[in-house]
């Protein structure tokens, strides 16, 4: 089988959908980009999933009604947190179950307050992208405005602790979870989380200079200052 992930989360997804009691074969991708590449519901929507596929990225989107089968339902828009094109009112508007079996969120941004504010949906698995250079103790949430920090893996931990959700492993850049009353397993941010191949640790010498440990040149091709 084509694995079409980053960071095989494709696996880690199959071996939590085998776990669940049951199985009502729904899944919603928010920034799914052209549907293949480096896609977490790609294998499934082969599988013959019902899906919810959204990316607002005009040349994305059309990418992806192209490659998506016709019972496949894309949606061409940026997801908010709150309104019209709010998570909530996007399926409201589909026969998409309230418990559906996985919602897998990768939009580089506002991915927590997205996550947040979905209350009438209950996702059986829940896979979501954080921001991989910021430390494990790190508390931040990506801030309202036009601006594409993402957010801390642990701050993504603790909004799903509060939903009842429980994190089962982490890869590179996702975190994936499963709702509390379907499985007893839970690992914690520092058992799961062992690839930090984009953490960079600055520290300073006792001549006071900056000093870089780790990754010196960040994800998106800019150098760390210090190095």
């Amino acid at each position: 089988m084509t694995d079409y992930s980053q960071w095989g989360e494709q696996q880690i997804i199959a071996a939590m959908l085998d776990k669940l009691p049951s199985r009502n074969n729904w899944c919603v991708d928010v920034g799914a980009g052209d549907g293949v590449e480096l896609s977490n519901t790609r294998a499934l929507v082969d599988a013959g999933y019902h899906a919810v596929l959204i990316e607002g990225d005009t040349e994305r989107y059309e990418s992806l009604a192209k490659n998506s089968p016709p019972s496949a339902i894309v949606v061409g828009e940026f997801i908010t947190p709150q309104g019209v094109s709010s998570l909530e009112a996007i399926l409201a508007q589909t026969a998409t179950p309230h418990d559906f079996d996985l919602l897998s969120i990768d939009i580089d941004s506002h991915d927590y307050q997205v996550w947040e504010s979905l209350v009438s949906y209950s996702p059986k698995v829940v896979i979501i992208e954080f921001n991989p250079t910021m430390g494990v103790d790190l508390n931040f949430i990506q801030p309202d405005g036009d601006v594409r920090y993402g957010s801390s893996l642990k701050v993504i931990n603790t909004l799903a602790c509060a939903k009842g959700y429980r994190l089962q492993a982490v890869t590179a850049t996702n975190a994936n979870f499963m709702r509390g009353d379907l499985t007893d397993n839970e690992q914690t941010i520092e058992q799961a989380w062992t690839n930090k191949c984009f953490m960079t640790w600055m520290f300073y010498d006792y001549e006071g200079k900056p000093r870089v440990m780790g990754r010196v040149v960040s994800p998106w091709g800019c150098e760390v200052v210090g190095g």
